[in-house]
């Protein structure tokens, strides 16, 4: 996981997905939706988005809002982030790292209000080089409320 203060990180929110595959991403849950504020759980059907498959996660809502599980984890975010978060909270993560904070606000916000979330973090690597990733959380769920977190992820 990338420490963001350690690495002069800025997080900024985006009114629209800027990358290809989070546009898509956006279109299919949109698809998926059908009109509705946002889909069902079980609609989800990762077979028909092979191309995005490597840079998602499936996060599970636990609770009312108390707590949020990784699920499924696409081969570039294990790559991106140096190990499997599968199984873990980000609370439990959030003891080890600070900056869970930041992503356990965000997954609230989307889990509370319905409401997609658009975000691109800039950050200084360990070489010094400039990186950037943007990043889509998509609320699932059936009325009343969100069940599960699609969280699409692009390293730029």
């Amino acid at each position: 996981m990338v420490d963001l203060e350690r690495f002069n990180a800025v997080r900024r929110p985006l009114d629209e997905p800027q990358s290809r595959k989070l546009l898509d991403l956006r279109a299919y849950w949109r698809n998926l939706a059908a009109g509705a504020a946002f889909p069902p759980r079980a609609a989800l059907d990762a077979v028909a988005i092979p191309a995005l498959l490597g840079n998602l996660m499936l996060v599970d809502v636990i609770g009312p809002l108390l707590d949020f599980r990784y699920g499924l984890m696409g081969e570039d975010v294990i790559r991106y982030n140096g190990r499997s978060l599968k199984g873990r909270t980000v609370l439990d993560l959030l003891r080890d790292d600070a900056n869970q904070q930041g992503v356990f606000d965000n997954y609230a916000r989307v889990a509370r209000t319905g409401q997609p979330s658009f975000t691109l973090v800039s950050y200084e690597n360990v070489k010094g080089a400039i990186k950037s990733t943007e990043s889509a959380v998509l609320p699932l769920g059936d009325p009343p409320g969100v069940t599960a977190l699609l969280i699409g992820l692009v390293f730029l």
